[in-house]
């Protein structure tokens, strides 16, 4: 993740420019790949018939434990089991050998 230089704000998605002190100065930091549902939704939107097996699927609003926001999908969860502040951690789902995006899946709690 891009982390500006100069205040140490970590930054999602990459900008030329840090928000918070405006400096262009930047590195990029290994982040932990968790966080936890900040805010969600579940689509039902009509569909043709060939995609109707993805439907209703779910939008989450997740905040990194480093503070920045990423919008992606929650996987390996029921749509009706997502709970604002749920404990999330990023996993990544392969669309084709050239392309990675990254989703949440909840985290795996230790008994």
């Amino acid at each position: 993740m891009q982390r500006c230089a100069a205040c140490g704000l970590h930054r999602y998605f990459p900008r030329p420019r840090c928000s918070k002190c405006q400096s262009a100065l930047f590195d990029w930091a290994l982040c932990a790949g968790t966080g936890s549902v900040y805010s969600f939704t579940i689509c039902y939107p009509p569909v043709l018939p060939a995609f109707a097996a993805k439907v209703p699927y779910n939008v989450v609003v997740v905040e990194l434990d480093e503070g920045p926001f990423i919008v992606s999908n929650l996987v390996d969860c029921e749509n009706g089991e997502i709970t604002v502040g749920m404990p999330v951690e990023v996993c990544f789902v392969e669309i084709d050998e050239a392309l990675a995006v990254p989703q949440f899946r909840p985290l795996a709690r230790l008994a």
